[in-house]
Formats: structure tokens, C-alpha cells, sequence
């Protein structure tokens, strides 16, 4: 279906893109959705009924990063009633942040921006930005 796939592609690029330090990437860090939406509105080349599919599901995605100060990380995600979980280590080298997650070999970087409360996750396709979450 449209939503799964479209779960699946927002899931995918936060693992493909992942966060970083400013005064200190610790703790808790939630999607902000209305950025979220903006940017959809403004660069996605969406029109009619798909951009209005993708504005929906802007609304309902959360997504939060906890980063520990062990070198760990989890990440949580829900749309649609659906969820998802994963797990894994995190290293931070000025703006590049790398992840693994558990189970893997690879690790995926992006490259990142950290102030004001905010961190701003950036990949050549698309970047989301996580307000600090209490």
C-alpha cells in the first residue's frame, strides 16, 4: 500500500542520514513535524494527490533519536498506527555523524548541524530537522 511504502521510504532515509554536536548531541531529539511539512511542500516536486498523501503522512510521523553517552543510539518511528525500533552505536567526528546499526557491518554517515535546540540531518536527497525532545 501507499502508506507502508511511504513508511518504509521516510525509515530508510533516517537510517541513511543520520544526526550530530553543536553544544552536545546527548539526549532525547523528536521530528519536527511542521519543518517536516515545509520542506515536503517546498521540495518535494509533489503535486495534486501524491503531495497531499505525503502532507498526511508528514502529520502522523513521529520519529525520535535517543543518543547515549556509551556510543549507543535508538531510534523509534510511527505512522498509521505502525511502529518500528531500532538499535545501535553512534560516533560523532566534527559534522559527520556515523551509525551502525545492531546486526550490521556498514556504517552510514551524514553530515549534520547542531544549535538553538535543533539538529538538522542533511543527505543529498532530503534533510530533516529534530527539535531536543524532554
Amino acid at each position: 500500500s501507499k502508506k507502508s511504502l511511504l513508511f518504509l521510504t521516510l525509515f530508510s532515509l533516517v537510517i541513511a542520514a543520520p544526526p550530530g554536536d553543536d553544544e552536545s548531541i546527548l539526549g532525547k531529539w523528536e521530528l519536527d513535524p511542521e519543518i517536516f511539512k515545509e520542506a515536503l511542500l517546498k521540495n518535494s516536486g509533489l503535486e495534486g494527490e501524491e503531495l497531499e498523501l505525503a502532507t498526511t503522512a508528514a502529520e502522523a510521523v513521529s520519529m525520535i533519536f535517543e543518543f547515549n553517552e556509551d556510543g549507543t543510539f535508538s531510534m523509534s518511528m510511527s505512522a498509521f498506527g505502525e511502529s518500528e525500533s531500532v538499535a545501535g552505536e553512534w560516533k560523532l567526528d566534527d559534522t559527520a555523524l556515523s551509525m551502525r546499526l545492531e546486526d550490521s557491518e556498514e556504517w552510514d554517515a551524514a553530515e549534520i548541524t547542531l544549535g538553538e535546540g535543533k539538529l538538522v540531518i542533511a543527505n543529498e536527497d532530503e534533510t530533516l530537522v529534530f527539535k531536543r525532545s524532554e
